[in-house]
């Protein structure tokens, strides 16, 4: 009869072991386990089936399926899937265990921060932190993971590297191999952020080496997509470090080191390119595209510019990349904008706009106003530049509001985590305590709240006292930089004067000097006079000629691009410097303003009168010798020689230099030095020298 008993006893016990069996994870997480690394579309793949057999199961391990399964997506680019999947988690809430639930709020975050709304991902954060640290390993290594990228994304970036570092030594012990990789990869972003891009590179090293061990191709991928970008923004500093340099050789040796980092982003670029697509890793690839825009952008090569951003376009919505779709929206309105597009490019940079508001992109937004008041100002509605103007200023001044709110309501939340956190911890020793011993630590308890109080109000007192500190600072800066801006421009037309080319010469020859032997692209310099202006001002009056200059200011203003230079040379005179230019591009902004002052007239006192300009135009470097070429001071008195000529030959046209030589001799330097005009107006004294003249469409 007892070996009866002890026969159902055990027979008891293996059933309950089996029921405990199936509400393990075991059943899918080995699967997961598996595969989550090598092809994470089979593990993804595995999840959802067992989520769809086990659908109206109330296990504690629900949660902990359906968090992991919208990891997965997030990590392939599905971030639909992933979004509705959260959705579908929300609504078996009521069905949840508490630990499930715990797995809903780390979901619902990994969503939020996926969109960048850092604000309602820390409010859950912060209701889920207790919980979530004291239920198991696991849950305390994805929350403090979650959290280190939300501190990332508010920029508190010593607090994040801490919050990740602690997911890094606690998903090590358990060998949750996904927080290591994650972890890596977001202190690859920090540091890169940081502008640490050695360390950002070791850190990289560290993630493919992880990736490589774990067979991860998508995370492999991501490596090469932060090489890129890492060795991209190296040279960019490079760049602007080697315009501060004097001594040839250190120059020589910083342009090599230059040429370096670029070589390894474009090599990194291209094997994205080469293998992005066969893996799935849309992320990288597009951020590619991306590189690639900004690359034909910068080299105003801007039919290809839009072809490839219009590419971007169309895989980011294939594969639902909202920001990145909204980036190429924001290059293509840019090329367009170059190629005087108008309206397309205003209905680029609205596409741009509502993504970047839907995804709470601040700065984003920011750079789309400018960019409108940019576009409308170049189609000549100053009215609406204007507003888009003010528009800017308002959302800045707020963003830097909520940026300085959210700092003091950081440790306000803080602040009232940890006093949750305390009394629940006060309430677990009353139970073990006697009323002496309660008494006592109540004691304890008011004094360190008291303690943590003082030091909440000394840290935002010391806040208030720093931020200002940093106001008045700000006002002194602000206040030299406008003193320094003034003394840089002229008074009147608003434009740069001739002490501000001084500063800037040296590094503008510089950069020419050392472009001209790799790149056909120079250095534009036009010299405008005004015709006839002693004339306007004798007869009408010196405010009526400062009415012309105006005109002739803002004409120059709405010509020039945003890199480009334009100058108060002397009386009615005008140095304009288009800065990576060629004889196309030097060509065409002197037709524009010939067109455009032969076009419109003035209304001078009641009169309408056309004021005309004459122009000289030429490339620096002149020649591509390597000792022949003219110098800066050389080349402007050549630049005023054809103004001179411009003027004799009937003013209201331009005069530039035909086809000169690569080379030139001491004899050809005298000669163009000392260009007079001769009577047919075609050949100059000067021996072998021809003329190019250019004459407005009214001609």
């Amino acid at each position: 009869m007892l070996n009866r008993a002890v026969f159902w006893i055990l027979l008891a016990c293996a059933a309950l072991l089996t029921a405990k069996a199936s509400a393990t994870p075991s059943s899918w997480f080995n699967d997961y386990k598996n595969h989550q690394h090598s092809d994470p579309f089979l593990a993804i793949e595995s999840l959802e089936k067992w989520l769809n057999e086990n659908a109206q199961s109330d296990v504690a391990i629900d949660g902990e399926a359906y968090f992991r399964l919208t990891q997965l997506y997030f990590k392939v680019g599905r971030t639909t899937q992933a979004k509705s999947t959260i959705e579908l988690l929300k609504s078996q809430e009521e069905q949840l265990s508490e630990q499930g639930k715990v797995w809903l709020g780390l979901a619902q975050v990994s969503g939020l921060l996926a969109e960048v709304k850092v604000d309602p991902a820390r409010a859950i954060l912060i209701d889920i932190k207790s919980d979530a640290l004291n239920n198991n390993k696991t849950m305390a290594a994805y929350f403090y993971y979650l959290e280190g990228q939300q501190r990332s994304l508010n920029s508190l970036y010593e607090d994040a590297i801490s919050d990740l570092n602690e997911a890094g030594i606690i998903a090590e012990s358990i060998d949750e191999t996904y927080i290591q990789l994650g972890v890596l990869s977001h202190l690859v972003n920090i540091q890169y952020y940081m502008e640490q891009y050695e360390e950002s590179l070791k850190t990289n090293q560290l993630l493919a080496e992880k990736a490589l061990s774990l067979n991860d191709n998508f995370i492999r991928i991501f490596t090469y997509s932060n090489a890129m970008n890492i060795y991209y923004m190296m040279a960019n500093k490079k760049n602007m470090e080697i315009g501060t340099l004097t001594d040839q050789s250190d120059i020589d040796r910083a342009e090599a080191i230059h040429q370096d980092y670029i070589q390894k982003s474009t090599f990194y670029r291209n094997k994205i390119f080469d293998e992005a697509r066969e893996v799935g890793a849309f992320k990288p690839y597009l951020r590619a595209k991306i590189q690639l825009q900004n690359e034909f952008l910068r080299e105003e090569d801007f039919d290809k510019a839009i072809q490839t951003a219009k590419e971007s376009i169309e895989t980011a919505e294939k594969y639902i990349s909202p920001f990145e779709k909204a980036v190429s929206y924001n290059n293509l309105s840019i090329a367009l904008r170059a190629q005087e597009k108008y309206e397309e490019a205003i209905e680029a940079l609205k596409q741009a706009e509502v993504i970047y508001r839907e995804m709470q992109q601040e700065q984003s937004i920011l750079w789309a106003l400018e960019d409108y008041s940019i576009i409308y100002e170049l189609k000549g509605d100053f009215e609406a530049a204007l507003d888009y103007r003010k528009q800017l200023h308002n959302e800045s001044m707020a963003l830097v509001r909520k940026t300085n709110n959210d700092k003091v309501l950081e440790l306000q939340k803080i602040f009232e985590s940890e006093k949750k956190q305390r009394e629940i911890d006060r309430l677990h020793q009353i139970n073990q305590l006697n009323e002496t011993k309660l008494s006592d630590q109540r004691a304890i308890l008011a004094l360190s709240v008291t303690s943590v109080i003082f030091v909440v109000i000394a840290l935002l007192l010391a806040y208030r006292r720093n931020k200002d500190i940093a106001n008045k600072n700000a006002l002194l800066d602000e206040l030299n930089s406008k003193l320094k801006e003034q003394a840089l421009r002229d008074p009147l037309t608003k434009l740069y004067n001739r002490r501000f080319i001084n500063e800037v010469q040296h590094k503008l020859v510089s950069r020419a000097l050392r472009e001209k032997n790799r790149s056909k692209r120079k250095l534009g310099l036009v010299l405008l006079d005004i015709d006839h202006f002693k004339a306007v001002n004798d007869q009408y009056g010196h405010d009526t000629g400062d009415q012309v200059l105006l005109s002739v200011a803002n004409d120059l203003t709405h010509s020039l691009r945003s890199e480009d230079i334009a100058v108060r040379w002397g009386g009615e005179e005008f140095l304009v410097i288009l800065t990576d230019t060629d004889k196309h591009g030097i060509t065409q902004f002197c037709e524009r303003m010939l067109n455009s002052r032969s076009s419109q007239t003035v209304n001078l006192k009641g009169q309408s009168l056309t004021v005309t300009t004459s122009l000289g135009y030429l490339l620096f470097p002149f020649s591509t010798g390597e000792e022949s070429s003219l110098t800066w001071d050389e080349s402007l008195k050549l630049l005023d020689n054809l103004l001179y000529l411009a003027k004799e030959n009937g003013r209201n046209q331009g005069a530039t230099i035909k086809n000169h030589k690569s080379s030139l001799s001491e004899e050809d330097k005298k000669n163009l030095l000392s260009l007079q005009a001769s009577y047919d107006g075609r050949i100059f004294a000067a021996k072998g020298i021809a003329v190019d003249w250019l004459k407005p469409l009214s001609q």
